[in-house]
């Protein structure tokens, strides 16, 4: 008796959830899935590294007196904040999109 009642639960459960779904996508709303922001991220430290390790000793003096380091920094722990507030876990972002 129990396991009938399970499959049936279940069942209904599964119902409800592709309900849910198909109101969703009628209503033009959805989830997209973003991969990559911790790579891409990496990515741009290390460009900003190697494009500032290969310049002259006068560009290295100028970037150390405007303090290029220090706003890069910012920059990127600003967006790595943002990505985790906005629920970014394992390095994908899921949002839901209205169409």
């Amino acid at each position: 008796m129990n396991i009938v009642i399970s499959a049936i639960a279940g069942a209904l459960v599964s119902i409800a959830g592709s309900l849910v779904g198909r109101a969703l996508v009628a209503l033009g709303m959805g989830y997209a899935t973003y991969t990559g922001i911790s790579t891409a991220l990496a990515w741009y430290q290390t460009q900003f590294n190697t494009a500032m390790s290969s310049t002259g000793a006068t560009v290295l003096g100028l970037a150390g007196v405007l303090k290029l380091d220090v706003g890069f920094s910012i920059l990127i722990a600003s967006v790595t904040a943002r990505f985790l507030l906005d629920g970014i876990s394992s390095g994908t972002l899921k949002k839901l999109v209205i169409k």
